[in-house]
């Protein structure tokens, strides 16, 4: 839409909504034979391609782009990622122009990157940005063990560790069926970066919580139907299970006092027979020698 006021010393010369297309040279004259060369007005619209937003895959290069695609100088493209300055000199980024390429990128590198570009306009510049979303489809770590072992009244708490960005819903099973806070024992909480259900939390541990555990995650990147899990074996003890061992030892323990004391009364019986039979004979050689003295003396 093209207005034109006019206040008897000045002309208005106003353009609502302009686009490239009024981009051109304007003329404010009184004499159409004037030469006043006028005004040239530039009207710069969205400049630049941008790749969709791309998703971020482990051992596979991550190329973005963001390129002018008028007719106007490019000075400089500087690439951005979370308020840092991307330097191509490190070793991990290649810089080519409009064109950043990580060819060996980390779960890390997912986020938003800023693309500013400089231009140049007869003797002027003008930066613009824009953003790239890199997403990052869910992934979750194993947990740090196979099995737990429980014993009935602990508290267990399993951490799911999950990453994905935007950040991914989480689920959990037991023996390959869905899980839900369905008492007050059970519960599934964030963990420290907000991540809804990350936590699970189930108290009072009794035999009927024992099974086989397993996370889940998916965001909107994540590909087909697969989501991303982990496992994990919960045992749970019964609450004397771990005094049994030390019970097995006492008993060993009563045990071998037993027979060494059984050991030692029959040695001592022993000792003592044999004492006695040796003092009975002693005896018997006395009362024998004592006979010969009588005789010699009668």
């Amino acid at each position: 839409m093209l207005e034109i006021s006019d206040n008897g010393s000045s002309s208005t010369l106003t353009i609502f909504q302009a686009n490239e297309t009024d981009t051109g040279r304007y003329r404010c004259i009184e004499n159409p034979e004037s030469p006043d060369p006028g005004l040239r007005v530039d009207v710069i619209g969205d400049d630049f391609i941008i790749t969709s937003p791309a998703v971020l895959k482990v051992k596979e290069p991550l190329v973005l782009q963001c390129n002018a695609t008028n007719e106007y100088e490019v000075i400089q493209v500087l690439w951005i990622f979370e308020d840092k300055l991307i330097n191509g000199s490190d070793g991990r980024h290649e810089l080519d122009e409009g064109t950043l390429r990580i060819p060996n990128p980390r779960l890390s590198d997912a986020g938003e990157y800023t693309c500013k570009v400089e231009m140049r306009f007869g003797s002027t510049s003008k930066n613009f940005s824009e953003v790239i979303s890199v997403k990052l489809a869910a992934h979750v770590n194993a947990f740090r063990a196979r099995s737990i072992n429980y014993v009935e009244g602990d508290t267990l708490n399993l951490v799911c560790d999950a990453t994905g960005k935007p950040t991914p819903s989480i689920y959990w099973m037991k023996d390959k069926l869905p899980l839900s806070a369905t008492d007050d024992r059970t519960k599934m909480l964030a963990n420290r970066d907000g991540t809804p259900n990350a936590v699970l939390k189930i108290t009072n541990l009794d035999k009927s919580d024992a099974g086989n555990y397993s996370c889940s995650a998916e965001n909107e990147v994540s590909e087909g139907s697969e989501l991303a899990s982990a496992w994990i074996t919960i045992r749970v003890k019964d609450k004397l299970a771990a005094l049994w061992p030390f019970l097995g030892i006492c008993l060993e323990v009563f045990i071998l006092c037993l027979i060494i004391l059984i050991y030692e009364k029959r040695r001592n019986k022993d000792y003592t027979d044999e004492d006695d039979t040796a003092t009975g004979t002693t005896k018997k050689t006395v009362d024998g020698d004592g006979g010969d003295v009588r005789r010699r003396k009668q």
